[in-house]
């Protein structure tokens, strides 16, 4: 039988080194918005068209009803400040498998890698998943080089999945089991 998932997102915030993670409120959502249609990010993003305001209300009404689906607002832990915002999905799932998806308005900061870690923390020691999976595009290389240094292993390249513009990319699964996070995380101890 599959562990159950909590009716709502934990009432402390995730702490992790730089970040903390807490529920998603609406005055969010339009900083998120900024960051997912700027130049530099929306490449890698899964639309082929920017977000508008429409599109993301709709998007954040059904993420609070979604019973399989937590959605953090990532802060600086120093200063509170909003910097992006983490999901995880498909908790669910009877494979205990959940789906993990990010969006950091400061890319190459650390922000990101500490805000992955602090979810996996809570994904695999609270909701008992035993998996963590995610696809990435495969030119992103400072995404594909962040998920493996928070411990996430290659699995396949989904050829031709994901269509931005005139062009069709490949998309990386990779993934991290439970006892790969508990092993990393005794070591680094």
């Amino acid at each position: 039988m599959s562990a159950a998932v909590p009716d709502d997102a934990p009432d402390e915030l995730l702490v992790g080194s730089v970040v903390r993670l807490r529920p998603l409120r609406e005055d969010d959502l339009e900083h998120l918005r900024e960051w997912y249609n700027r130049p530099d990010i929306f490449p890698y993003m899964a639309r082929d068209t920017p977000l508008t305001r429409e599109d993301q209300r709709r998007w954040y009404e059904a993420m609070v009803r979604q019973a399989d689906t937590r959605v953090f607002a990532l802060e600086r832990k120093n200063t509170g400040a909003l910097v992006g915002s983490i999901t995880l999905r498909h908790l669910l799932d009877p494979a205990r498998c959940g789906e993990l998806g990010i969006l950091v308005g400061y890319p190459g900061s650390g922000l990101g890698s500490d805000a992955v870690r602090t979810l996996l923390r809570y994904a695999f020691t609270e909701l008992g998943l035993k998996t963590v999976c995610l696809a990435v595009r495969g030119d992103n290389r400072r995404a594909i080089t962040a998920y493996m240094r928070a411990g996430f292993r290659p699995e396949g390249v989904l050829r031709q999945r994901l269509a931005k513009s005139t062009h069709v990319y490949d998309l990386f699964s990779m993934s991290i089991l439970r006892e790969e996070f508990l092993e990393d995380l005794a070591e680094s101890r």
